[in-house]
């Protein structure tokens, strides 16, 4: 791994009844800064053990989390972005290629953008965004044809995110 680089990875499971369901493997590469950014690409993989187990998004209407989300920290001057459009209001389940909160931390403004995979199954996501501070891919999302994804024993699936930090003068 170059100099400056780091790498996070971390094995769950899923348990019902007592019993390991999924295999999560989340994996997080650090790259170094480069001037006033810093760049992370995600992995989150589940695998079904030992039998099929169907993701879903929440029974509550128009509602859909999964995939990644970022949540906040206290701060002024939010400006919420999403695919090169500046958003007003919340948001559930629209597609979007990106999304992006603007804020000032601590008197130093900055910027965090979570950039699906297009390769990814399912893009563009349908995104949850607040704007008290929460955005998350919602993957598989819920739409009038899709409702779910059913992962299968000895098949990964795999969602790649790119995260990119910024400072803002």
């Amino acid at each position: 791994m170059p100099k400056g680089d780091a790498c996070l990875q971390v094995e769950n499971f899923w348990h019902s009844g007592g019993k390991d369901i999924v295999r999560e493997n989340v994996r997080f590469t650090i790259y170094a800064s480069q001037a006033d950014a810093r760049e992370l690409e995600g992995e989150l993989a589940w695998e079904a053990l030992p039998a099929a187990v169907t993701l879903r998004g929440s029974r509550e209407q128009g509602k859909s989390y999964g995939g990644l989300s970022a949540r906040f920290a206290p701060r002024q001057g939010t400006v919420p972005r999403a695919s090169g459009e500046l958003l007003s209001k919340d948001e559930e389940l629209n597609p979007r290629r990106w999304a992006e909160f603007e804020g000032v931390y601590g008197g130093k403004k900055a910027v965090l953008r979570i950039t699906p995979d297009p390769k990814n199954p399912g893009t563009p996501y349908q995104w949850c965004r607040r704007n008290y501070g929460f955005f998350g891919a919602s993957f598989p999302g819920r739409t009038a044809t899709a409702d779910g994804y059913t992962l299968e024993p000895g098949k990964a699936l795999t969602l790649k995110f790119r995260v990119r930090l910024s400072d803002v003068e």
